[in-house]
């Protein structure tokens, strides 16, 4: 519950800075909770991928230069079925490190395996949502965007180029800051905590943007090593035909590991900032 009851006011700025570390701290410190959060996204993860290449889907991070526009939509198509089936295990992984967090005892320890509850699939939901929102609302902004700047660019020439640049990095920002608004529903659904988008809104007023700039700082080492990762390896796997099986276990646990960082993060700048404490009794497990 928040401060008993649901508690909407707004509190001031946190210092997201010591929060940063501190998450990263947290994870460090409860590795050995890692083999029990991860066991069953892993596992339905697997599932998930099996039946998928039994289907013969093919899902492709590349458009080939040429490619139709039939080719293109395929490809977006792909890439959105494929981020959906990465949420069902992370919204399992996610809701377990929340509670783990949150709540004291038995109800916030971790199990190995268990039936995902109503709190899963809310949290799914609402991960695929933003996806989907945020695809159409990128489409249309890219294609508006798009008309401005050929106006622009008739008009000004070379300051219309500055002006596409500047829009390039203005965007995944405003989307990071976007997610920084509703950040608060994800702990809060994991914990069955009644609280809506206008709630998630309105407490983090006065923490959007060291919400965003604290998230980006817990994912971005994780991120660049990822990528460090793969662009050191690039050849090797041209050569391989594909991602060998360690590599995508290193991929998958490397994102896992900064994916719980954030997580971390958002839940405790959720319970400082709306007041939440648990309650007096809770009767579910992870």
């Amino acid at each position: 519950m928040t401060d008993s009851g649901q508690n909407t006011g707004v509190k001031r700025r946190f210092p997201f800075l010591a929060l940063v570390p501190a998450s990263y701290r947290f994870v460090f410190e409860n590795k050995a909770f890692l083999p029990l959060v991860l066991l069953q996204p892993a596992l339905v993860y697997l599932i998930l991928s099996f039946f998928i290449d039994v289907g013969g889907f093919e899902f492709s991070d590349e458009v080939q230069t040429g490619a139709s526009v039939q080719d293109t939509v395929g490809f977006s198509v792909n890439g959105v079925a494929l981020a959906l089936v990465v949420f069902v295990p992370a919204s399992l992984l996610f809701v377990s490190w929340h509670r783990l967090i949150l709540l004291a005892g038995s109800e916030g320890q971790p199990r190995w395996l268990y039936l995902p509850r109503t709190r899963h699939w809310k949290y799914f939901g609402y991960m695929a949502g933003g996806l989907l929102a945020g695809l159409v609302s990128v489409a249309f902004t890219i294609i508006a965007a798009s008309i401005v700047l050929a106006i622009l660019a008739s008009l000004l020439g070379f300051i219309a180029l500055l002006f596409h640049y500047l829009f390039l990095l203005m965007l995944p920002a405003a989307y990071v800051v976007l997610f920084a608004k509703l950040s608060f529903l994800f702990p809060a659904i994991a914990v069955d905590e009644t609280y809506s988008i206008a709630d998630s809104w309105h407490q983090t007023t006065h923490s959007t943007w060291s919400l965003a700039v604290g998230f980006l700082l817990c994912f971005l080492p994780g991120g660049l090593l990822l990528l460090a990762m793969n662009m050191t390896l690039s050849d090797f796997i041209r050569g391989y035909g594909g991602v060998p099986l360690w590599l995508e276990a290193a991929n998958l646990f490397v994102l896992s590991y900064s994916s719980l960082v954030c997580v971390t993060y958002i839940t405790f700048v959720f319970q400082s900032q709306s007041g939440w404490v648990q309650a007096a009794a809770e009767d579910e497990g992870s």
